[in-house]
């Protein structure tokens, strides 16, 4: 009862804040009897929102599966019960700790969760003297509730919202404080985890809709879109610089690779364009003429480095060389 007995307070600031909450209870997700009764349950009573306390996940990455709310067809929200205690969450500076990402962040993102936020903590409730014992439970933190329960009240009012009327942001961070990094996420493509956003919101779409009395295809328009906003074909450079060091006959020195590729006003390819298909090109017709081996190698190994050079420089590609001391 002390693991459980803090979701009435859960359940109450749920009411206070309009919502009609459905208290369920089952031992696994993944058990076929508790699955399927969660299912039937959801189907009686549909919800416009879900917040599950379960951890792990039932797809795999992957592999997606049907979970017993797949039928709701609403947002689902991961309510987080740390393992941890609350003083070593608050004292520490990575937030969760490994056992909590994995179990309560990482894993349930798999089945397409919207993590909200850790509502509560274990804390010592009482001692027991016959066992000499501390009895442990979850401890909720007012505030975190609140803002859970915020938040699912406001995925229910963008539910009944007129598709019309809503306002869609894709938000990619770019922790660990790179730009290069830009939605890093360790067995996560997040670029295309984007596309499938896109596709699904029908932007694709070569089919006409009728808008303000015309006709329109998705798809053309966001090319215009993205034409206005990104440029075509407009002068772009590329500069790329790569460099070695390590210990020679001669001494510890440094070679240097640089190369400066512009955009070819001739052809109308960019140096994005040039530099990225041009090396492809290459490496295929290297395959085809047998001078790369057949078998699994390291691009590096595989590629004959100075006849790679060669073909960039027929395409009006160049890389200097040049050696340094350190």
């Amino acid at each position: 009862p002390h693991n459980i007995i803090f979701l009435d307070g859960v359940k109450a600031a749920l009411q206070a804040d309009g919502l009609n909450p459905l208290p369920l209870f089952a031992t696994s997700l993944k058990d076929p009897v508790a699955g399927a009764t969660v299912r039937e349950l959801l189907v009686q009573a549909p919800p416009e929102v879900i917040l599950n306390g379960t951890g792990f996940a039932v797809s795999t990455p992957g592999k997606e599966v049907e979970t017993p709310f797949s039928q709701a067809g609403c947002p689902v929200l991961r309510v987080v019960f740390s393992g941890g205690t609350e003083a070593a969450w608050r004292s520490g500076t990575r937030g969760l700790g490994a056992r909590d990402i994995a179990m309560n962040v990482a894993l349930p993102e798999v089945d397409g969760r919207i993590i909200s936020r850790a509502i509560s903590f274990k804390s010592r409730i009482e001692r027991d003297d016959l066992t000499e014992a501390d009895i442990v439970g979850y401890q909720p933190v007012g505030d975190r509730v609140e803002f859970t329960v915020a938040l699912a009240a406001s995925w229910v009012r963008l539910r009944v919202t007129p598709a019309g009327e809503r306002r869609i942001a894709l938000v990619l961070a770019n922790y660990p404080n790179r730009d290069g990094r830009l939605g890093n996420g360790v067995g996560l493509d997040t670029p295309a985890g984007t596309v499938v956003v896109l596709r699904a919101l029908g932007l694709f779409s070569s089919e006409t809709v009728r808008v303000g009395g015309g006709s329109v295809s998705p798809r053309q328009v966001l090319v215009r879109l993205l034409e206005q906003s990104l440029g075509a074909n407009e002068p772009d450079i590329v500069l790329v610089r790569a460099v070695l060091e390590g210990q020679t006959p001669r001494g510890r020195r440094r070679l240097i690779y640089e190369m400066r590729d512009t955009y070819d006003r001739r052809s109308g390819l960019t140096a994005m364009m040039r530099t990225t298909a041009f090396p492809t090109s290459i490496v295929v017709q290297l395959l085809a003429r047998g001078e790369i081996p057949p078998g699994v190698h390291t691009l590096e190994q595989a590629v004959p480095a100075e006849e790679f050079l060669r073909e960039l420089r027929r395409r009006g590609v160049r890389v200097r060389r040049r050696w340094s001391q350190t």
